[in-house]
């Protein structure tokens, strides 16, 4: 299943939805399109299996979104390592 999750720099969650066909297009705020500000990235990613089944809010409380590349994953929190960020 896939999840769309808008993070800030740090990684932090700060919403994250169930990206769920209804048709030929997809249902809810994933089919409303989603305008991050400048500092924050939307993300498609793969949930695992085993966050399927747990509430959005565990999953925006207990996780981080790390970066790869082009590609985003989802990494515990305590396994996460902050990237570091200029002050402005």
């Amino acid at each position: 299943m896939k999840a769309i999750c808008v993070s800030d720099q740090q990684g932090r969650i700060l919403s994250v939805n169930l990206l769920k066909e209804m048709g030929k297009e997809p249902s809810g705020m994933a089919g409303a399109g989603i305008l991050p500000d400048d500092d924050q990235k939307v993300s498609h990613i793969d949930l695992p299996p085993d966050l399927e089944k747990r509430s959005l809010l565990d999953i925006q409380q207990e996780f981080r979104v790390e970066f790869r590349g082009e590609s985003a994953h989802l990494v515990k929190a305590e396994n996460f390592t902050e990237p570091f960020r200029e002050k402005k």
